[in-house]
């Protein structure tokens, strides 16, 4: 029995959100084969990713329905948006779009807030030349007395430092070569914001309220520390 016999409304919309919630929330093991295999040929359909933006517009769905269709935007960003370098208007488009999500789905879990980060800052590869201004924007939008902002940034930050190892991004060699001379020209800007960052926590409210306990944001500032260096 496949995923077909499963999965019989015409409308992937829907389809979606039940192998979604079958593959985290069934106790059946072939159940959740058949959800995920879906999930998997879901990817390679032509509508997924206006599905997938479709989905993080839509209010009240399950946790893990919004992180799926991020992995699908994430992919489709990774492999797929190197045909789109020179249309600042998809650009422009696609980074409202993620800067409203990070902003609507900051205090949701944290690993939803790092996957749409992680897609901001992969789309700041293919901005870089028509669009270069895309990061101080986001710096604007979340520099406030936030922590799950400043946690936001902290991840866009973290992920662009580690864009230039990721050999698997499909683009050719010279815009590559292009996106680390920017990286090296904002280098000096993100380590001041780290250092106004680093020093605000340690004062004040933010200290009241334990950030330095928190594992989630301790680590993160060992990653960037890495990074730094």
């Amino acid at each position: 029995m496949d995923e077909r016999t499963l999965f019989t409304n015409d409308n992937d919309f829907e389809n979606f959100k039940k192998a979604v919630h079958l593959l985290y929330h069934s106790n059946d093991t072939d159940i959740k084969k058949r959800a995920d295999r879906f999930l998997c040929n879901f990817d390679l359909k032509k509508d997924a990713w206006d599905i997938s933006i479709q989905l993080l517009g839509t209010p009240s769905l399950e946790e893990e329905v919004y992180y799926n269709a991020s992995q699908i935007i994430k992919k489709k960003i990774r492999y797929d948006f190197g045909n789109y370098i020179d249309n600042k208007e998809i650009i422009l488009n696609l980074s409202n779009f993620l800067i409203e999500k990070i902003g609507e789905f900051k205090n949701h879990k944290t690993y939803l807030l790092s996957n749409l980060c992680k897609c901001f800052a992969l789309l700041t590869i293919f901005s870089h030349h028509v669009y270069p201004e895309l990061l101080k924007i986001v710096v604007n939008k979340f520099n406030n007395s936030d922590i799950r902002c400043m946690l936001a940034l902290l991840f866009i930050f973290n992920y662009i430092a580690e864009n230039e190892a990721e050999s698997d991004i499909v683009i050719d060699e010279d815009y590559r070569k292009s996106y680390i001379n920017y990286l090296q020209s904002i280098g000096e800007d993100v380590l001041i914001y780290l250092d106004y960052i680093i020093k605000l926590i340690s004062i004040g409210n933010y200290k009241q309220q334990s950030i330095a306990n928190d594992a989630n944001m301790m680590n993160l500032f060992r990653i960037m520390n890495k990074n730094v260096r």
